[in-house]
């Protein structure tokens, strides 16, 4: 599994904003292999015992959400 994880960290896009853990792809890379490591242990460790750890399940409020709550709020209608 480790060369999968790298070569998934190879795909992904730097320059983009870090999610609400602060964890930017540009970290994981300058980690290497303790890095791809970490991230293979805790995806076998998903895996194995099939439950996601609790400070990663937790629902995160995201852009859409903020926009719905937001009094100019208008959901999108495709032109028929």
């Amino acid at each position: 599994m480790k060369d999968e994880v790298q070569a998934a960290i190879r795909k992904m896009k730097t320059g983009k904003a870090t999610g609400s853990d602060g964890i930017s792809v540009e970290l994981i890379e300058a980690l290497g292999d303790y890095g791809v490591d970490k991230v293979t242990t805790l995806l076998n460790e998903i895996y194995d015992t099939g439950q996601i750890p609790t400070d990663m399940s937790r629902s995160k409020e995201t852009r859409s959400d903020r926009m719905r709550a937001s009094p100019h709020y208008q959901p999108y209608e495709p032109c028929h």
